[in-house]
């Protein structure tokens, strides 16, 4: 970091490193090598796994995470501490000893939740009318994450069910293989299919089966 004439200049782009970092440029393609062929068996079986087993795989796959010093597991705090940095190395070469500062919820509410449920099988679909009641009774209206092909029927009826409570619907994935993003001509076949389904159910919102954010 530099100084001159009260201008602080930095030896990196802020902008570059948070786009870096939000993108996961920083790790290794997972579509190719062992991993991807790992992913491709795991996905094609994954229908017909025992809950419990998916659970102690997944367990298994990420049991070395918390030991991670960067990205730090279940949550990386890298880019909220670069732009706290920032924050504070401005504050001090501008002399302010204070911003302005509006609290993020109404009514001095310390905090807001998010209540979604992905749809994944017919037996998901055919306890949804269950699943709202119990949300319901905690005063709860949730996001029900509905997938478009191969899973279940999606009639117009079950989307009426939903909607009809005041339980939103959103577009999950196309058919939830995992291969969303496997690469960009696909992707882009895919997008299309799920933008069309979104209009078809009145959808404002998007899901995908898995959260890879690096670019294809």
């Amino acid at each position: 970091m530099e100084t001159e004439n009260g201008t602080v200049y930095l030896p990196f782009d802020p902008g570059e490193v948070i786009a870096n970092l939000q993108r996961e440029i920083y790790v290794e393609d997972w579509r190719s090598g062992s991993s991807s062929a790992i992913a491709r068996l795991y996905y094609f079986l994954r229908p017909l796994l025992p809950v419990a087993l998916r659970k102690h795989l997944q367990k298994f796959h990420l049991r070395n995470w918390a030991k991670h010093p960067f990205p730090r597991w279940p949550v990386d705090c890298s880019v909220d501490n670069l732009l706290e940095k920032l924050l504070l190395l401005s504050l001090r070469e501008s002399g302010a000893r204070r911003i302005p500062f509006i609290w993020f919820w109404p009514e001095g509410k310390s905090a807001c939740a998010l209540m979604t449920h992905d749809i994944e099988t017919r037996t998901g679909r055919d306890f949804c009318s269950t699943l709202m009641d119990i949300d319901d009774s905690y005063g709860i209206k949730a996001s029900m994450q509905v997938i478009p092909e191969e899973r279940y029927s999606v009639t117009p009826e079950f989307l009426h069910s939903l909607r009809s409570r005041g339980f939103e619907v959103v577009v999950h994935d196309l058919n939830h293989d995992g291969h969303l993003y496997e690469n960009r001509e696909q992707f882009l076949e895919r997008a299309e299919k799920i933008n069309a389904y979104g209009r078809q159910y009145g959808a404002e919102g998007f899901r995908a089966a898995v959260l890879y954010r690096k670019q294809v």
